[in-house]
């Protein structure tokens, strides 16, 4: 977009979206908490955890992890995980059979990701 004012060049259209209904839920929060979390229970059961918003003080980051742990903290499948230790962008430690990886390798993989979007 030519005059896009938008403050995260490097969002996705998803990202925007959830971007903005996390904005919408953190006023939702201030005002009415407890229906908030009713709609946020209601959310994750339907499998969208994604709207509760990820907090890194509730995770040790040099905790290794399993891809399922990882999966649902960050609301991404644990294949996509796994296939980012497959395909080398962070690092798998422990067994081969049930590798864990390092949360804080997961974020800053995430974060060189962005930053690759947004050159």
């Amino acid at each position: 977009m030519k005059n896009d004012l938008w403050p995260f060049p490097a969002d996705t259209a998803l990202e925007r979206a959830r971007r903005i209904a996390h904005s919408y839920r953190h006023a939702l929060m201030s005002v009415a908490p407890e229906l908030c979390r009713q709609l946020d229970d209601k959310a994750v059961e339907l499998g969208q955890g994604w709207v509760r918003p990820f907090e890194t003080d509730l995770v040790d980051l040099d905790e290794a992890l399993t891809a399922e742990a990882i999966g649902e903290i960050l609301s991404v499948s644990a294949r996509t995980v796994r296939l980012w230790g497959y395909r080398g962008h962070i690092e798998r430690l422990g067994e081969e059979g049930r590798p864990l990886y390092r949360f804080s390798d997961v974020l800053d993989y995430l974060a060189r990701t962005r930053q690759k979007r947004s050159a």
